[in-house]
């Protein structure tokens, strides 16, 4: 299903100007040339270019060991130029070549043809709705695959690339050379209405142990200390704490300004560190005979903010009780997220993350993203972790 998306030869080639950042917008124009530096000599040839811009989606449903693939492509850019027609001479031994200027405008949205013929029942995006803004968005490039080993499995991705053929006849046979080159699409900032809004995650907590009392923190416990901290008796004292976590609900990628990440604990912390765990989440869809088929599947990758807190140089201490403020930890670590992982302190944590992708919609492919927390904390010399539920985080391109 997919294609190498750049190739070329001396017969015939590409030769793009690099854009800034090394990736596109909707409105940038492409600009470059089309080569050959092969000699050639013939009376009648047509150069033809063309700008795809595609959705694609392929599921493979296995059962009883047989694997049956489900394939959808959704057009959402295709533009045609002719380029050149007419004479061409390049004669052997010139060290010249022949060149043809190209500039091709990308679109601000998908055409309208890309959901003339889809069924409704087939689309993420309701097309009984014709002004739904997801209509007029041209996604970025993007790629996903779920390689998991159940019944299920799909591949999909966004892609756009220059396509150019050169035809001629020579010697009594007709000839055609083909190029391709890859165009990368940045992401188009939609909507940044949640950046600053958070969510508060609460939980309470007993700790119940003998290192609670004064001089025997470090102490190591009896098998009798463990009996009696496995019953809850009363000879073993306890400590009640309420852990607020504030979490954004949006996150730009590459921002300057720090995640805002903050704790609250009430009311002593001898130490702690926090995990975020981002979920992905994808969806996709083609048509079947009498429904459509349809893959969702879920991702997670450790973004490592606890190496940030095992780097310190001391434990992290959290001052409780009253009229405490909230550790505001995304400033602290100077935190940001990045394409390819969580940036601590101006340092990326080395983390095995390929691409975080924004979240987006197209008519056979839906992305999102999660992600989950988790706080440990030593009280009383226990380690105590808790865990939340995930949140919502919408990941948006960076600006």
């Amino acid at each position: 299903m997919s294609h190498p998306l750049t190739y070329g030869t001396d017969e015939f080639k590409f030769d793009i100007a690099q854009p800034a950042g090394g990736s596109y917008a909707p409105g940038d124009t492409i600009i470059g040339h089309l080569v050959r530096t092969i000699p050639i000599d013939t009376p009648n040839a047509t150069i033809t270019l063309s700008f795809i811009g595609r959705s694609s989606v392929v599921i493979t449903q296995t059962r009883q060991n047989k694997g049956r693939n489900h394939y959808d492509q959704s057009r959402l850019v295709n533009r045609e130029y002719v380029v050149f027609e007419g004479l061409l001479h390049l004669p052997e031994g010139s060290e010249d070549s022949l060149t043809w200027p190209i500039s091709v405008t990308i679109p601000l949205e998908p055409e309208e043809s890309s959901r003339r013929y889809r069924d409704p029942e087939c689309s993420l995006i309701p097309l009984k709705l014709p002004n739904h803004p997801d209509h007029h968005i041209l996604p970025g490039s993007f790629r996903s695959a779920d390689d998991s080993c159940g019944s299920c499995s799909s591949t999909c991705f966004v892609d756009y690339y220059l396509i150019a053929n050169l035809r001629y006849h020579q010697g009594g046979q007709r000839e055609t050379f083909e190029t391709r080159h890859q165009i990368t699409l940045r992401h188009p900032i939609i909507d940044t209405s949640k950046l600053g809004i958070s969510a508060v995650l609460k939980n309470e907590r007993v700790v119940q142990t003998q290192r609670l009392h004064p001089g025997i923190e470090n102490a190591d416990l009896s098998l009798k200390d463990h009996m009696q901290k496995l019953f809850h008796s009363s000879k073993v004292p306890s400590f009640k704490y309420a852990l607020h976590l504030t979490v954004p609900t949006a996150i730009q990628l590459n921002s300057l300004n720090p995640i805002p990440l903050q704790l609250e604990i009430i009311p002593l912390s001898e130490g702690m560190s926090i995990r975020m765990i981002l979920k992905p989440s994808t969806r996709c869809i083609t048509p079947g005979l009498t429904k459509p088929h349809s893959n969702d599947y879920q991702t997670k990758h450790d973004l490592g903010l606890q190496d940030a807190f095992s780097n310190l140089e001391s434990p992290l201490l959290i001052n409780m009780g009253k009229g405490n403020e909230s550790m505001h930890i995304g400033n602290m670590f100077q935190m940001m997220l990045t394409r390819n992982g969580l940036q601590c302190v101006g340092q990326r944590i080395k983390r095995p993350i390929l691409d975080i992708w924004p979240d987006f919609n197209t008519y056979n492919i839906g992305h999102h993203n999660d992600v989950e927390y988790a706080v440990s904390l030593v009280v009383g010399g226990e380690k105590v972790e808790h865990k939340f539920y995930q949140v919502r985080t919408q990941i948006i391109p960076p600006a």
